[in-house]
């Protein structure tokens, strides 16, 4: 992706370049809307105006009443052609690429889902029948080596269904699809991959996520949870977690309403409903007749990217947004886990073969900006500060993760059954100069980020205490000692706790400087300060986030818990979070993780105040 709008030459020298390295090009012309606000022109939609540099999605006719009428297949048409049309544009880009000595692929245009799913008086899709006669203008100007494909959005490459009561279903894009200049179904794939909300931290989540980026969770959901087994039918469902399953009641073909069941559309044919019946007759689209592409795939490196992976934040846009219960705090290993869940599944067994291509799989996005100037120069690209929570891949996947770290440390020491798959955080990169054991390396990491590892029949498993799913067990039973107490409970004095945390790591946005963060200062009677020197290269917000949460949990710990269970009470294991609900309510308020476990004639319980955190 270039920044802004590159010239002819920059283009034809980037195709060039890439072809001369033994890469495969593919070229993606790419509409943006230059739609400042204060603009006043007549929205469609009913707003005031036309909103800020929208999503090229919202493109339709005007007024939206048109829709259906010869007028919509008027102004589709005058979209397509004209000196300034978008028919210009991409024969502009096809006689470039054919001139430079072509392109494996070339992308028609993406997500024009406003225009796509216009009709005309006869009930036909007239900007579809352009993108057919274009995909033909195309190919006869890059020939048959290159590859053609439109890139349809997630919720506009399986069919039209017009809200207006109708029941009506349209496979509306097969003439595109089924058409012989096109190659492949091309779809822009940000579907939701996660439901995870801050409660979930203290409560067991319905789709078996252990943590927010649960990488195997967000796998099993690929071809499950929401946009296949079921739907929110509106935004208070989606905030009370009522669940509408999808279904079928006129057909028996529930996959002709789940967008994530690309294999129900791919393997089926397809027949149009108009007037409360399934035409006998089916589309063009013959079931498997071409490998499915994803022509974009992402993720926002933010807080609970994958519940809502399409939306972006852009200050200056109106389309800008943070996913569903997202606090808009940054976290690159959201994006990773997401791609790998991806990624693993499309080259794994789960799919048939033929249905995804997965040597076709466009990540989203990857920048022809260089990186540190992009994002760090604002006076060079105004839209940097967008990359903190943005698709971008540039600057972070040459990073690690917390959880990849403490992997690659007990690898290289000879470590081979461990599991970090509950192990959330950022950790751009690790230092260390000696040689030295993997216990030396991986305490500073447990101990700033809040990782607890024990053993589980052999195998360690590490998992972050702060930011995993613990719902409580209920202690409803405890064992009864002669001459001690069922439980006791320690409250350590203030002064015996600090006031403040200090943390140094290296700054990636000073050039890899020392720098240190402070926490903000607690009221105590203490003067004591947490000190914490962690060689590592941490981004400043990750930073921060770290030293106010060790300050947290350390003076939350003031707490802690003794009681003892029978020795035939195993299911209580170190790490657990555990309430004691007593008869006549005689336990204490309050969640404890249980830190030690000391076996004989009763089962010795020590635990410490536990308050999981949602993220900032």
């Amino acid at each position: 992706a270039f920044g802004g709008t590159p010239s002819d030459a920059s283009v034809a020298q980037a195709i060039t370049d890439l072809r001369a390295r033994g890469l495969k090009v593919y070229l993606y012309p790419f509409v943006m809307m230059d739609i400042p606000p204060g603009n006043g022109r007549p929205d469609p939609y009913g707003g005031v105006e036309q909103a800020a540099f929208p999503w090229r999605g919202r493109i339709t006719c005007f007024p939206a009443s048109a829709d259906k009428t010869a007028d919509a297949r008027a102004q589709a048409q005058a979209f397509s052609a004209g000196s300034e049309g978008y028919r210009r544009m991409v024969l502009h880009y096809a006689g470039l690429a054919a001139a430079t000595g072509g392109v494996d692929g070339f992308i028609l245009g993406s997500e024009l889902r406003g225009l796509t799913q216009l009709r005309d008086e006869t009930g036909a899709f007239p900007f579809v029948q352009q993108l057919v006669g274009l995909a033909a203008d195309v190919r006869a100007i890059v020939g048959p080596g290159t590859k053609l494909t439109y890139g349809a959005d997630w919720s506009e490459y399986f069919g039209y269904h017009p809200q207006d009561g109708s029941d009506e279903v349209h496979f509306h894009l097969d003439p595109l699809w089924a058409s012989a200049d096109i190659d492949a179904v091309g779809i822009d794939n940000y579907m939701p991959l996660a439901d995870w909300r801050d409660e979930d931290l203290v409560a067991d989540n319905p789709d078996v996520f252990r943590l927010a980026d649960d990488a195997q969770a967000m796998a099993a959901q690929i071809a499950a949870g929401e946009g296949f087994d079921w739907y929110y039918a509106s935004d208070a469902d989606r905030r009370n977690r009522l669940r509408s399953p999808i279904s079928d009641g006129l057909a028996g073909k529930p996959w002709v309403y789940r967008y994530k069941d690309l294999l129900g559309w791919w393997s089926n044919k397809h027949h149009d409903r108009v007037g409360g019946a399934e035409n006998i007759t089916p589309t063009a689209w013959v079931p498997g007749m071409k490998p499915i592409w994803f022509t974009e795939l992402g993720c926002p490196a933010v807080d609970k990217g994958a519940n809502q992976p399409n939306v972006f934040i852009d200050p200056k846009s109106a389309e800008s947004a943070l996913p569903y219960f997202s606090s808009g705090g940054r976290s690159d290993s959201m994006q990773r886990r997401f791609l790998e869940a991806h990624h693993g599944w499309w080259q794994g067994d789960a799919p048939p073969a033929g249905l995804v291509d997965p040597d076709h799989v466009f990540v989203w996005t990857w920048d022809a900006r260089p990186v540190p100037a992009f994002p760090g120069d604002l006076s060079a690209w105004s839209d940097g500060g967008n990359w903190r929570a943005g698709h971008w891949l540039n600057g972070r996947l040459g990073a690690t993760t917390l959880a990849d770290a403490i992997a690659a440390i007990l690898t290289e020491h000879g470590f081979e059954d461990f599991d970090v798959s509950e192990v959330n955080g950022d950790l751009t990169g690790y230092v260390q100069g000696e040689v030295t054991s993997a216990r030396a390396l991986l305490e500073p990491l447990l101990e700033v980020f809040q990782v607890d590892v024990g053993e589980d029949s052999g195998r360690l498993r590490f998992r972050s205490r702060l930011k995993v799913s613990l719902a409580a067990k209920e202690i409803t039973v405890v064992a009864d000692t002669e001459d001690e107490a069922l439980w006791s409970e320690n409250r350590g004095h203030d002064s015996d706790f600090a006031a403040e945390a200090v943390l140094t790591s290296y700054n990636p946005r000073l050039d890899y400087e020392q720098s240190g963060v402070r926490s903000r200062r607690a009221r105590a009677e203490s003067q004591r300060i947490l000190s914490y020197d962690l060689p590592a290269v941490l981004p400043e917000e990750t930073s921060l986030d770290a030293v106010e949460t060790l300050l947290r949990t350390h003076r939350i710990a003031k707490r802690s818990l003794s009681f003892g269970l029978s020795p035939a009470d195993v299911a209580v294991e170190p790490g657990d979070a555990v309430r004691l609900v007593l008869p006549d309510g005689a336990g204490p308020d309050g969640t404890f993780i249980v830190e030690r476990i000391e076996e004989g004639a009763v089962r010795r319980i020590d635990a410490r105040h536990h308050a999981p955190l949602a993220p900032s």
